[in-house]
């Protein structure tokens, strides 16, 4: 047998045991030293840690240095490694070392932790170690992974980094090796091509979901001949994708050997871009056919970015002129807009929006006005990066605007200044406050010549006319056309007044000058009417009315005339306007007052009730009566706050004396239709008579037939107030609307005869007896009662009581009174009529002597002074009784206020010689039938006192002589006929 070498003898030495079973102990007593030698320098130069462990998982040898320094603890056997491995490394260990034993070499990765408790990879290597044919021990190597686990780790890391990056991306990668056919690829391109399941070894299958229409798009790949770059589409789940591919071909030793592929899903992206180009079209098509133009410009000096086909048309020039010469179109811009585009571009430039009006001229000569907005686009620093126009050609806008500009200005057939113009220019005027004259033009009969000859030539004969006219006004005058054939001018700075007048002359005698059109001549007059400012009016409206007033007396004179407004304006008129334009005040201010007239029983001559009178103490005219103003209430719609004035100041009244113990009688108060129609009414009528504790049998509700044409409306409110207690009075019953149909609906509970069948009682041919026995005869057939207003004499009286009429209202009692003087009435209880009707007695002033005509002379009277004011109003027709050197008396049918602020012009005739004399009033009385008396002063003129004693010498020669004074217009008819006739 040979010697058996160190490794036999290594492996007998382990394999030996004694009897008592301890072989570490017979290694140690038998080994020689060259053995110990061999096996420590395996253990310890190995640069791994190695192990030696018999069958039974005792450690034999190990290198202690290494074992310790990693694991921190001294391993004796296999136990040991339970310490720091989970029980399923164990398990995996325990399994290793026994197939080692069974003769298999096994290897096992494991983590375990170090002595600084670090978790770390192992490779676990068991080696079976034999003698002979029998395992006797087993070898363990223990190799530290750390490295090559982080490098895996790092690799899975990778790929998963990649997979997330491809998945966010929309990306997917693959190889595919040529020789081999072997397909690689990523999770995220099986997603993007709409891969169920990939043939790994076909490249083929990567693209068998490609369109139809783009397959011939990847026969390029298959061929393996150069690098493709391409986007396809592909069906995936029903939907189309677009994808982007690229591969290229890697080469070895000069032939392709692999291709290395990218795919990108592009479809957000595709459809992004299709969307945006749709819009891009839309917007070029809008941008296109839109008649505005839109521009893009890096500044506002910059070079156009974009121009729209709009400007092509508003600016005269093709789009390319504008990027080619970025000045083409402010070089368009008119000279007196230049200055202000160029502070519009400033304001662009410091961050502003614009918007600008201006003209421009093209260059075929077309003058165009263009209306541009101009927004500058920011970046995050706050810098203009873009700017953006939008134009519109306003053209015709800007055309339109100045076309009714003018027509709201000017006459389109005459090209005159029409009304609203001259309204302007007449403000202007008196705001100036320099005097100037208003001269209303009319061309008479103007509708024949367009009935006759058409309105072509009326038209024509219009524009002439105006033409003249235009031509005779002075240049700081204007004329204004009005409206069809009237015309109005103003004249300021004339001398005096017989410059207008002559103006006027020659105004009629240009237009009265016939002129030929279409073979036609033509021949016309005109009538004007004149007024003066500020002598005659103060504002603009009441100018206008007196000139309008002038102008028709004109064209009654018979057409082919003038009249000057102070002319025809009587006094009446101008009353009326001053009370029409105080009345707000009047209500505000409580110039108001109410008079009492009594009702008297005709058989007792006992005190029944009264009729409730408003009255109007204005500052100017005094005492104004109720038919004088209330009128004018109805038409400036004040009429319902007087009416409601009225009767709590009645009910206050009653209140008042019933509070004194007074015996209390019914008071009448007129209550007008419109207050009956406004609702309302019926609530505050029941409010105030609980807040004056006023028994409603105590009023009566007087009203007008005029009430009867809105009876189907009010007929109800009637009846609400009867139910209430209110007795219904008919006033005015027999004249204007009276109609017995109106009575059997509305049941009225009193009648009350118009005072006219009583003035007129005992005139010569007079029914008025007849009506009034007829209509007291109704009543009583009816159960109602009857009063008659209006009764002054005892002739009256005694006629009304023989017909039983039931009660009597007028002077022969009492005319209307104050309230202290009616409460004197009310405590009585009774009136005594008066024996005769008698005139008030006036006080003897005489200081020369007064001629007394024998019928009143006719004359004419005029203000001239109002306020201290100025004005010429006139002229009013009165009577003249009797003439002093220092006054006259005169009668008149106007109630007129005696005070020193008003003055006038007394103008008359007598024995062909034309006085005109200046005086105020002095004294005033009432006369019989709403006739006054008034006392009129002269003021000094010793002409006019020597003219006047003359005259009056002469009359008193002539009564001497008994003969008729002649040249002297005296008026024979009662003066209370001749105003009433001259009235209607």
């Amino acid at each position: 047998m040979k010697t058996p070498n160190n490794k036999n003898r290594f492996f007998n030495v382990f394999s030996k045991r004694k009897d008592d079973g301890h072989s570490s102990s017979y290694v140690m007593e038998t080994t020689h030293d060259d053995l110990l030698q061999f096996y420590t320098s395996l253990v310890t130069n190995d640069p791994e840690i190695v192990f030696v462990f018999s069958r039974q998982g005792e450690l034999y040898v190990a290198s202690r240095e290494k074992m310790e320094a990693f694991f921190g603890t001294e391993i004796t056997s296999t136990n040991d490694f339970r310490k720091f491995t989970s029980p399923q490394t164990w398990k995996q260990l325990k399994i290793s070392f026994i197939s080692a034993l069974n003769g298999m070499t096994e290897q096992v990765d494991i983590t375990v932790r170090n002595k600084q408790l670090e978790e770390l990879p192992l490779t676990l290597s068991f080696v079976p170690i034999k003698e002979g044919d029998q395992i006797t021990s087993v070898y363990v190597k223990v190799s530290n992974n750390l490295e090559k686990y982080l490098l895996e780790q790092q690799l899975i890391l990778s790929d998963k980094h990649l997979n997330y990056a491809q998945q966010l991306a929309q990306i997917g990668s693959w190889e595919y090796l040529i020789e081999e056919k072997k397909l690689i690829c990523s999770d995220n391109l099986i997603q993007i091509l709409g891969l169920k399941e990939v043939d790994s070894h076909s490249l083929e299958n990567l693209f068998q979901n490609v369109h139809s229409d783009d397959v011939e798009m990847t026969v390029p790949i298959l061929a393996y001949t150069d690098n493709y770059k391409a986007e396809f589409r592909i069906i995936r789940n029903d939907e189309v994708r677009f994808i982007q591919a690229h591969i290229e071909i890697i080469e070895k030793d000069g032939a392709p050997y692999k291709l290395m592929g990218v795919v990108k899903d592009a479809t957000i992206e595709r459809q992004l871009e299709i969307a945006l180009k749709e819009s891009r079209d839309e917007y070029q098509y809008i941008f296109d056919h839109l008649t505005s133009g839109i521009w893009m410009r890096e500044s506002m000096d910059g070079p156009f970015i974009y121009a729209s086909k709009g400007l092509e048309e508003i600016l005269c020039l093709p789009t390319k002129t504008l990027y080619v010469n970025d000045q083409a179109w402010f070089e368009l811009v008119n000279e007196d807009y230049i200055d202000t585009m160029n502070k519009a571009k400033a304001r662009v430039v410091a961050g502003e929006k614009v918007q600008e009006i201006y003209a421009i001229t093209c260059l075929n000569g077309d003058k165009k006005w263009l209306l541009e907005q101009i927004i500058p686009r920011f970046n995050q620093q706050g810098d203009v990066t873009n700017v953006f126009g939008l134009v519109l050609d306003i053209t015709r806008e800007i055309e339109m605007e100045q076309e009714l500009l003018y027509l709201a200005q000017y006459d389109a057939l005459t090209g005159l200044p029409n009304q609203a113009k001259m309204r302007k220019t007449l403000g202007e005027f008196t705001k100036n406050k320099e005097r100037f004259a208003m001269l209303n033009i009319d061309i008479d009969r103007f509708h024949l010549i367009n009935n006759s000859l058409g309105y072509s030539i009326g038209n024509e004969a219009l524009k002439i006319l105006a033409q003249r006219l235009r031509d005779m006004t002075p240049k700081n005058g204007a004329i204004a056309r009005m409206s069809n054939n009237n015309f109005l001018m103003l004249v300021p700075d004339h001398a005096n007044k017989n410059d207008i007048l002559a103006l006027a002359e020659n105004i009629l005698k240009n237009i009265r000058q016939p002129f030929t059109i279409q073979e036609f001549e033509v021949n016309v007059t005109a009538s004007i009417g004149i007024s003066f400012y500020p002598e005659e009016a103060s504002d603009e409206r009441t100018l206008l009315e007196k000139a309008h007033n002038a102008l028709q007396e004109a064209k009654k004179k018979g057409k082919n005339n003038y009249e000057l407004s102070s002319h025809v304006t009587n006094i009446s008129t101008f009353k009326q306007y001053m009370l029409e334009r105080d009345m707000r005040k009047a209500i505000t201010e409580k110039q108001f007052a109410v008079f009492y007239q009594p009702q008297v029983d005709t058989r007792k001559g006992l005190l029944t009730g009264a009729r409730a009178y408003i009255r109007w103490n204005h500052p100017d005219w005094g005492l104004v009566m109720p038919e004088e103003f209330l009128p004018l209430a109805e038409e400036n719609h004040l009429i319902n706050p007087i009416t409601d004035w009225l009767l709590e100041k009645v009910l206050q009244s009653m209140q008042a004396w019933q509070e004194e113990q007074l015996l209390l009688k019914p008071i009448t108060i007129s209550i007008p239709a419109l207050r009956l129609l406004k609702k309302g009414f019926y609530d505050l009528v029941t409010q105030l008579i609980e807040q004056y504790n006023i028994n409603p049998a105590l009023l009566r509700f007087e009203i007008n037939q005029s009430t009867f044409l809105h009876e189907n409306i009010i007929s109800e409110s009637i009846e609400d107030f009867k139910q209430l207690g209110i007795r219904i009075v008919v006033d005015d019953f027999g004249k204007g609307y009276s109609s017995l149909d109106y009575i059997r609906k509305i049941r009225p509970n009193v009648l009350k005869l118009n005072k006219v069948f009583i003035q007129n009682l005992f005139e010569e041919n007079s029914i008025d007896d007849a009506i009034i026995k007829s209509i007291i005869y109704l009543a009583k057939s009816l159960t109602m009662e009857v009063i008659a207003e209006g009764v002054e004499t005892v002739e009256q009286l005694e006629f009304l009581k023989q017909l039983e009429c039931d009660y009597v209202q007028g002077h022969i009692f009492s005319k209307p009174a104050k309230e202290s003087t009616f409460k004197a009435i009310l405590k009585t209880g009774y009136v005594i009529p008066k024996s005769k009707y008698k005139r008030a007695v006036t006080v003897e002033r005489r200081q020369y002597y007064r001629y007394r005509f024998s019928y009143p002379v006719l004359g004419f009277l005029t203000i001239t002074e109002f306020n201290g004011h100025a004005i010429t109003v006139g002229k009013t027709p009165i009577l003249i009784e009797n003439i002093s050197l220092g006054g006259l008396k005169i009668l008149s049918n106007l109630k007129l206020p005696v005070n020193q602020d008003m003055k006038f012009n007394v103008t008359f005739n007598i024995m062909g010689e034309h006085f005109e004399i200046a005086g105020e009033l002095r004294w005033w009385e009432e006369k019989h039938g709403d006739v006054f008396g008034y006392g009129i002063r002269f003021i000094k003129n010793i002409n006019v006192e020597n003219r006047l004693a003359s005259i009056i010498n002469k009359l008193s020669g002539y009564e001497r002589k008994a003969e008729t004074i002649p040249n002297t217009t005296f008026i024979y008819k009662e003066p209370q006929k001749y105003f009433r006739e001259m009235k209607n």
